[in-house]
């Protein structure tokens, strides 16, 4: 980008050296040599400005495509960050896999096991299942199996939730940073660069450092030196940071969606920049939740 521009400004530059020449030679009666070369110069110069400026325009127009291709790269990765949805209240799951997790180092050890997270789980399922399980003969059985099948699935989904982390802190920066490098125009120059540093490039760098920190600990714990339930907690506010719940009511029950702002606010901004690329208004992205729970209403 550097090159057509400055090919752009020497050319330029020349074009009005040229033409003071022309015009201060061709008052003096024996300087029609002098007058004659300014005046090629001249047209030649001027030729070049017009070749660098038209090359100058296309290739800044393919310098920003390129960053907006790389941007929308990158946020579709971010678009798949994980969010750890729990049925049950988060801080409830939490305390289930930390006894989970100690009891299974307590029984290596042959120390005391507890389960008072499992047992208030297992309580507040009877509490609220209670019709179904009413006429169960082995109710305590069937809520035992589930709870072990539920934190089953929700250690499952931990696993997937940090593999998307692992996933954003191996974004492309290296191709990014370059498309980000070559962005170097004639005309507000500053202006621009620093719009696209303060509401694209700097909040894509700032979400793979947030997301390295956890994925430190998710190392840890699976190198077998980290704590599991301490890389959940992580997770847990992380998620706080990076997503919104919104539930809406309706007659028949309730719909509880999730949207991942940070990626959701990257659409927004990258969709502004190619209506500033193609000199278009911008299209107004619509924000799809990345989990949809229905909750209808349970007939008493």
């Amino acid at each position: 980008m550097r090159g057509p521009k400055w090919l752009s400004i020497i050319t330029f530059f020349i074009s009005v050296v040229a033409i003071i020449c022309i015009l201060c030679f061709s008052t003096v009666a024996d300087a029609s040599l002098a007058y004659n070369i300014s005046l090629a110069i001249f047209g030649s110069a001027v030729l070049g400005f017009i070749i660098s400026l038209i090359e100058y325009f296309d290739i800044r127009r393919s310098v920003l495509e390129e960053f907006y291709l790389e941007a929308l790269k990158i946020n579709g990765l971010i678009h798949e960050a994980g969010y750890f949805y729990t049925d049950e209240p988060i801080e409830f799951v939490l305390d289930c896999i930390v006894e989970e997790l100690n009891n299974s180092y307590n029984i290596k050890f042959y120390m005391e096991t507890k389960h008072d997270a499992r047992d208030k789980w297992i309580n507040e399922y009877h509490r609220m299942h209670s019709l179904e399980l009413q006429n169960c003969s082995d109710s305590n059985d069937l809520c035992m199996a589930i709870y072990k099948s539920t934190l089953n699935d929700y250690n499952e989904e931990l696993e997937k939730c940090f593999d998307s982390y692992i996933d954003i802190t191996n974004l492309p920066l290296a191709s990014f940073d370059n498309a980000y490098g070559k962005i170097n125009f004639i005309f507000g120059n500053k202006k621009f660069r620093m719009w696209i540093y303060q509401t694209i490039y700097t909040p894509i760098h700032n979400i793979n450092r947030s997301a390295q920190e956890i994925v430190l600990q998710i190392n840890r714990h699976r190198n077998g030196k980290g704590n599991k339930a301490f890389c959940a907690k992580m997770l847990h506010e992380l998620n706080m940071n990076w997503f919104s719940i919104i539930t809406k009511q309706y007659e028949c029950g309730s719909v509880t969606e999730i949207y991942n702002n940070y990626s959701d606010l990257l659409d927004e901004k990258t969709q502004e920049l190619w209506g500033k690329i193609y000199h278009k208004e911008p299209v107004n992205m619509q924000r799809y939740p990345i989990i949809k729970i229905t909750n209808p209403i349970k007939e008493q």
